[in-house]
């Protein structure tokens, strides 16, 4: 691993616009940069998937990038080797956490992880977002049963094959698959409702009972990270 490379190059996805003129519009004190190490909540009977490490990974592209820009980075060992996330990151937790945050607060992260709250969120303010129903094994709340969906039910809901299927709460493209037919749309679906995990000596369905089917937008992805300044 080249730090440097993965930091540096205009591809990286984790460099702050105008980190350059950062300190020209705002006084930079010393930053800090976490990483997920505790398991989320249990929301609405799901859980959110962990990423192994947490993000650390990107969280140490990020400080690595901070300070090679002379801004004042503390972190967990002196002098960092580049080859090891963990030297670069704190943990979010009681000891992990000792000074002032720049981040969400956690009850608008579970709020706004729900992707199709978030859709709607967006829709409603002018933007466009892909045409999607709720789906499931059965009929309620605006939910569709896959036994019951047809063609003609999609064309008129703006969806076409091929289509995404995607769970409401994920990480990433954890379940997220491309389907070229109803026929694959039921079966993956059928998979991701009938997918179970323990937590905490209990049984739950991994992705829910609902799960979400919007139109496939061909071109390239690319992530946007908002953050407050206070």
């Amino acid at each position: 691993m080249n730090r440097n490379n993965r930091a540096t190059m205009p591809y990286a996805p984790y460099i702050p616009l105008n980190i350059n003129n950062a300190s020209k519009y705002k006084k930079i004190n010393t930053v800090a940069i976490l990483y997920q190490a505790l398991q989320p909540p249990i929301i609405d009977g799901i859980r959110k998937p962990l990423k192994p490490g947490g993000y650390s990974d990107s969280g140490a592209d990020i400080a690595y990038y901070l300070r090679s820009d002379n801004i004042p980075i503390v972190t967990p060992v002196d002098n960092p080797s580049p080859t090891s996330d963990l030297y670069w990151v704190f943990p979010v937790t009681e000891e992990g956490i000792n000074i002032k945050l720049v981040g969400h607060l956690p009850s608008n992260v579970h709020k706004y992880d729900n992707k199709l709250f978030t859709n709607e969120l967006i829709k409603n303010n002018g933007i466009l977002v892909p045409h999607a129903i709720l789906i499931g094994g059965s009929t309620y709340n605006g939910t569709y049963r896959l036994n019951d969906i047809t063609l003609d039910i999609l064309n008129k809901k703006g969806i076409r094959f091929p289509a995404v299927v995607k769970p409401i709460r994920g990480r990433g493209s954890q379940g997220v698959k491309k389907v070229d037919n109803i026929e694959q749309m039921k079966e993956h679906a059928e998979k991701l409702l009938s997918t179970r995990t323990v937590i905490d000596g209990q049984y739950f369905f991994e992705y829910g009972n609902t799960l979400i089917l919007e139109e496939y937008l061909e071109g390239e992805e690319i992530t946007a990270t908002i953050m407050p300044l206070e």
